[in-house]
């Protein structure tokens, strides 16, 4: 009996930290730079979420830093120094991490197949992003780091 009380109170205290909350969201537009890791190999970009899409801008490793991807509706380009390829949108590989990694905070921006939880002054969005489950957390509003599939991790280093 002597257990039970105490028991209940650390099962009371833990309940607290973690527990369900309304998804964080995010603007129409903003701007962030991310670190990310797909399957060991570390990768930073500079992306930017406007009306027309997505620009990502990679500034590591160094064998593609200057890579320019914008994405939209309609389709893609990609350029890097005097290269250029355009293309339709289905025809980049759905499990493409920068893209992934859009679609995810896509998801968040639009409050649609996303579940939340608390965890401290955290919030957590989960949701499913072409059947990889992934993981954006927030703090104070804005998204510190994110996981897709166990395979991307990444960290917001900058957002705006």
């Amino acid at each position: 009996m002597r257990f039970i009380i105490p028991l209940a109170m650390m099962m009371l205290l833990t309940s607290c930290a973690h527990g369900s909350a309304e998804p964080e969201s995010l603007p129409d537009s903003y701007k962030m730079s991310i670190k990310y890791t797909d399957r060991g190999r570390e990768y930073k970009a500079d992306m930017e979420k406007s009306n027309d899409g997505w620009e990502i801008c990679y500034t590591a490793p160094k064998t593609i830093k200057g890579l320019k991807i914008n994405s939209s509706a309609e389709g893609y380009s990609a350029e890097l120094e005097k290269l250029k390829f355009t293309g339709q949108s289905g025809e980049i590989p759905k499990s493409s991490p920068p893209l992934l990694i859009a679609k995810a905070f896509d998801m968040c921006a639009a409050d649609k197949g996303i579940d939340a939880a608390k965890d401290g002054d955290k919030v957590i969005n989960k949701g499913v992003v072409e059947g990889a489950d992934f993981e954006v957390t927030f703090e104070d509003s804005e998204p510190m780091k994110i996981e897709i599939g166990g395979e991307i991790a990444g960290v917001v280093e900058k957002f705006s």
